[in-house]
């Protein structure tokens, strides 16, 4: 174990019990990886924005559902079998009405069934706030994320994100123990991505306090939870200056 100096690290009002319950009972269903609805309810415990999102499990309740999301929506098949949803026809976007909404529900349930495993069980399908940034000024892609390494702990990550974020590998990990908005700054700075969060030829500032904010947050949540062996958000959309961020794409994996 590396030697930690101790400080005062800020702890944020969190919501630790319903976070203890949903990994319990992924251990109870034998999944190792949490499904979307799951991780998307962790990270609203924590504070940590993402798109809003909940689980439907019938036609109506898509429809009733939807109008209180807004729109426009994204509805994704969940299952633990289904890893790749889009080969079943397990995900549908930019849905703009209720009808749509059902719609969308009936035609993903169909396509899973008949497209999916056989043994595939299927819970629902989770419609989600759709998150684009055509009506942004400016939106930056990071890559954030954790790994338990088994002899130093839990590793935060960040860097450059998006569809690129294996080929350009612009990424810098620190210990999250005793993580505060210091060490968020610093671990930022070692990234190339920081100076275009600050803004080049003339582009406004990102959130780049947002960016602080989740990293202190997850810091807080994999300390919380040792079973949290992986997370990985690609991508966390950051937005301008005082506009916040989105972490839109999630996924978390206990230990079993």
């Amino acid at each position: 174990k590396p030697i930690i100096t101790k400080k005062a690290v800020k702890r944020f009002d969190v919501n630790k019990e319903l976070v203890k319950k949903i990994i319990e009972e992924a251990k109870k269903d034998n999944r190792a990886v949490l499904l979307s609805y799951e991780t998307s309810k962790i990270f609203e415990s924590y504070g940590i924005k993402a798109p809003k999102s909940r689980l439907v499990q019938t036609a109506r309740d898509a429809a009733e559902i939807a109008k209180e999301l807004g729109f426009p929506l994204v509805a994704k098949i969940v299952s633990p079998q289904i890893i790749h949803k889009w080969d079943v026809g397990g995900v549908i976007l930019n849905i703009k009405t209720s009808e749509e909404a059902k719609n969308a529900f009936i035609s993903i349930m169909t396509n899973a069934e008949r497209l999916g495993p056989r043994d595939a069980r299927l819970i629902g399908v989770e419609l989600q706030e759709m998150i684009t940034k055509e009506n942004k000024q400016k939106t930056n892609e990071l890559i954030i994320g954790m790994n338990r390494d088994p002899q130093w702990g839990p590793m935060l990550m960040i860097g450059s994100g998006g569809i690129y974020a294996n080929y350009v590998k612009d990424v810098a990990f620190d210990l999250a123990y005793h993580f505060d908005r210091e060490d968020a700054r610093k671990l930022l700075n070692q990234t190339k991505i920081s100076k275009i969060l600050e803004g080049v030829r003339g582009e406004p500032e990102s959130d780049i306090e947002g960016v602080l904010d989740i990293l202190q947050r997850l810091s807080q949540l994999v300390n919380d939870f040792s079973d949290i062996v992986e997370l990985d958000i690609n991508p966390c959309l950051v937005f301008e200056k005082k506009e916040g961020y989105s972490a839109v794409d999630i996924k978390i994996t206990i230990k079993m």
